[in-house]
């Protein structure tokens, strides 16, 4: 739990400043520790013996690349892009060009993906599609190479992925594997650098080890004169201890005080016995009268359940305080109280959670009130326990806790072998505000939308672009086997019976050795087309065309899927490609209408 706040250098009005945020923690509200990593470490064993190819994922990404200045002519557009492709140790497999006009397209297909560029040299224009299956670890650097072939820059650039298929059978899976999306092996050293590494033995924290954690949990409070309310045990065994207790908390610097309570009455309670509400009542009473007496001239700032403390006892303390909350609390406890406790053994000791939680939930109730629960663990020992604080209402909790385990922490040497970690943040009731009435409302209008305007206004759709991922439909019991013939098959049925004028079957080009699966490509004077198969169960759909209308991927897919039934549309991604950082469909932008955020 360690932020770190970003300026970002935009003109905010809702969000302060960075340099006026004084506490980095005072929006949070729940926080619960995440220990997902420890499951994908423990995983990484196995991905790494891996003898079978069990997914086969790629990344499509597209690119817009603006006021370009290389050579855009269909032979030059070709060779450059191939060349740079093959520098950054790629493997170009062949290439082909359309030309018609002022537009080029041009593909080049590769042993690990293929790109489609498609050039309009009066506009200093390229729109790529960079589709890998292996060497993924690569795309960043071969769309860097590629708009560097066109003469673009960083400046003028846009671009977002789309997670596709890949290709099953490619002999550097294992290699790509490991490369692919997050890099585990990284993640999980700094986890077990990061992380405590001991198991779990409950129950063998030493009470060396609990005081120099409850010693840490005052210093939260910033204060030098603390009082401390102490509930210890009520039986004589435990006399001894819980005095040595006491003892030890008042030998911390930052305290002023100790007031020591436990409840005779309780000795021995039986609750099924005709005593056992006289019992109670006597207790409740008694911990009252403490109370009262001892803030005469000074409230209480900490409330400590002792290791020795039981459950009963400690459930009265809890009602006192429920059912006086408006009055008893206020004169008892100071606004920035804290209520703490330690817990060796989750199971016998459980109920310290439940009664601070309900601390908050029925004492403190209204944020910023919350509850904390703090691992700790001895590296030596192999123990660890928790700690676990509710606070009345001081502002920087959060803030404070961080701050105390993060330099706790930072102290660990030879002498201290404990280290700790915030679990769980439990943040109390958002107070209601009745007949709320915001200080100021910001519109849009508010903000200078300038900028905004001038970008939206210089956009320019040229194409249509459909990304449509093809799986078997699990509501179909018996599934039809893909083959590059059914493929093929597939393809040229949907490209004769859709609306794609100046595409014919012909044009279709069919590349087959790369692995189990199959790409088909095809360029025509409308657009361009790539279907991959990735030699199982996956087939993506890649079309282009310059007219913007939605059904003509729809009926594409509708008249491919004629031939394999018994799949279907898994995944559609379609966008508007164009120049002017282009996020806008043309029917958008039809008659110059303007947003409603800039009128």
């Amino acid at each position: 739990m360690s932020p770190t706040l970003t300026e970002h250098g935009t003109s905010n009005l809702v969000v302060r400043e960075l340099e006026t945020i004084e506490d980095h923690f005072d929006l949070y509200h729940d926080y619960a520790y995440n220990a997902t990593s420890f499951h994908l470490c423990d995983s990484l064993g196995d991905k790494k013996n891996d003898v079978t190819q069990m997914r086969s994922p790629g990344i499509m990404m597209t690119v817009e690349a603006e006021d370009v200045t290389g050579d855009l002519s269909g032979d030059g557009l070709k060779v450059n892009l191939s060349n740079a492709l093959e520098k950054e140790g790629l493997h170009v497999i062949t290439s082909d060009v359309i030309e018609s006009d002022s537009k080029v397209i041009t593909y080049i297909t590769l042993k690990e993906g293929y790109v489609i560029a498609r050039a309009i040299s009066e506009s200093k224009y390229v729109g790529f599609d960079i589709h890998f299956w292996s060497a993924t670890d690569k795309h960043e650097a071969a769309k860097d190479t590629l708009v560097a072939a066109v003469g673009g820059n960083g400046l003028a650039l846009s671009m977002y992925r789309v997670i596709a298929g890949g290709m099953f059978g490619i002999g550097t899976w294992k290699e790509d594997d490991k490369l692919r999306g997050p890099q585990f092996e990284e993640i999980c050293r700094v986890v077990k650098e990061t992380a405590p590494t001991v198991t779990n033995n409950e129950g063998d924290a030493s009470q060396t080890d609990l005081d120099i954690v409850m010693r840490e949990g005052l210093r939260m409070l910033d204060g030098q004169s603390l009082k401390v309310a102490m509930l210890v045990g009520n039986d004589d065994r435990f006399k001894v201890a819980a005095e040595k207790h006491c003892a030890t908390i008042a030998s911390y610097e930052s305290v002023r005080e100790v007031v020591s309570m436990n409840c005779l009455s309780m000795v021995d309670f039986n609750e099924f016995s005709e005593e056992a509400g006289d019992a109670l009542t006597a207790c409740e009473k008694h911990l009252h009268d403490i109370f009262a007496e001892n803030t005469n001239y000074a409230r209480f700032n900490v409330i400590v359940i002792d290791s020795t403390a039981e459950m009963v006892t400690s459930s009265i303390l809890l009602k006192l305080f429920a059912a006086r909350r408006e009055h008893f609390l206020v004169d008892v406890l100071e606004e920035d109280s804290i209520i703490m406790a330690t817990i060796v053994d989750n199971e016998d000791e459980a109920w310290k959670r439940n009664m601070l939680l309900l601390f908050k939930d029925d004492v403190f109730v209204d944020a910023p009130t919350a509850f904390a629960e703090v691992l700790f663990e001895n590296s030596e020992t192999n123990s660890e326990f928790s700690l676990l604080l509710v606070n009345g209402g001081g502002t920087n909790f959060v803030g404070n806790l961080n701050a105390t385990i993060v330099e706790f922490n930072e102290m660990k040497d030879d002498s201290q072998s404990i280290t700790g970690r915030v679990r769980v943040i439990n943040g109390g009731e958002w107070m209601f505000q009745d007949d709320f009435v915001p200080s100021r409302t910001y519109l849009p209008d508010d903000y200078d939308q300038s900028g905004p305007f001038a970008q939206w206004k210089t956009q320019n759709p040229i194409g249509h672009q459909f990304i449509i991922q093809l799986e078997p439909n699990p509501s179909i019991p018996k599934k039809i086997k893909i083959t590059d013939s059914l493929l093929m098959k597939a393809t040229i049925g949907a490209i004769n019976n859709s609306d794609l004028p100046g595409l014919e079957a012909s044009a279709v080009m069919k590349f087959c050795d790369v692995g189990e699966g199959c790409l088909l490509v095809a360029l025509w004077e409308g657009g361009s087309l790539a279907i991959l198969w990735d030699g199982r169960n996956h087939v993506d759909v890649n079309l282009f065309t310059y007219v913007e209308d939605i059904e003509i991927g729809d009926d594409f897919v509708t008249n491919f899927l004629l031939v394999i039934p018994s799949f279907t549309t898994m995944l559609r991604d379609e966008q508007p490609r164009g120049t002017g950082r282009n996020v806008a469909y043309q029917r958008d932008l039809e008659g110059n209408v303007e947003p409603h955020w800039a009128s």
